[in-house]
């Protein structure tokens, strides 16, 4: 079990996903199979993944009631990398223009696009927005399906890399925090860009990780 205090400066979020991230690869490193439960914000849930990465295999689980195994990935590690051009559970819409790439993933009852739009504007950050949603049951997904929705995700973020010119792809998330942490996974630190997370006394956004820094942190 891996705990800290509620994060209230940059130094504390990247010695928190520190300590989270030792953590888990000496589980890893001593033959341990990791069943991991995060409570905390989607930011560092995702930061974590893409410090884990995908080369171990491990378990994620969701809190609802009681804890529910909602990633599995002790029997094949890539099923959330699937890239696929049809999509089940997500769509995806675009606005604006511009040379970077902001993905608003909207999976949660909390839907971020006007405050991402006005903070975007606010810091002329000059980027496409991609509205990512569920097709059905917005803020009540059903757990069998998310690794699933995980592989979709993924498969729309790098669908759209292929198709436009991103010079940053930027991440503001209001999904479950297993979602937010097997996209992490999947996507990597292959990308440069980052991670968003919102403060909601203002209504507006902290970057709290760049996606080329995270591995090394």
């Amino acid at each position: 079990v891996f705990t800290n205090k509620e994060l209230s400066s940059l130094d504390e979020w990247k010695e928190a996903l520190k300590e989270a991230k030792n953590f888990l690869l000496k589980v890893i490193s001593n033959g341990g199979v990791p069943h991991i439960a995060i409570v905390g914000p989607s930011a560092i849930a995702m930061a974590l993944g893409i410090a884990i990465g995908i080369q171990n295999p491990l378990v994620i689980y969701h809190k609802q009631d009681e804890y529910y195994p909602v990633i599995d990935l002790t029997d094949n590690l890539r099923k959330i990398k699937n890239i696929k051009n049809r999509y089940e559970y997500l769509k995806y819409s675009t606005f604006e223009n511009g040379k970077n790439c902001a993905y608003v993933i909207y999976l949660a009852s909390h839907n971020p696009f006007s405050s991402v739009r006005k903070f975007l504007k606010k810091n002329s950050l000059n980027s496409k927005i991609i509205l990512i949603e569920p097709i059905e049951n917005k803020g009540n997904l059903n757990k069998d399906t998310w690794e699933k929705i995980v592989s979709e995700l993924m498969s729309i973020t790098q669908n759209v890399l292929y198709d436009n010119y991103c010079e940053n792809v930027f991440f503001f998330l209001s999904c479950p925090v297993a979602i937010a942490f097997g996209l992490g996974m999947a996507f990597g630190d292959f990308a440069k860009g980052s991670i968003f997370h919102y403060n909601k006394s203002d209504d507006s956004y902290i970057e709290v990780f760049g996606i080329e820094e995270i591995r090394g942190i």
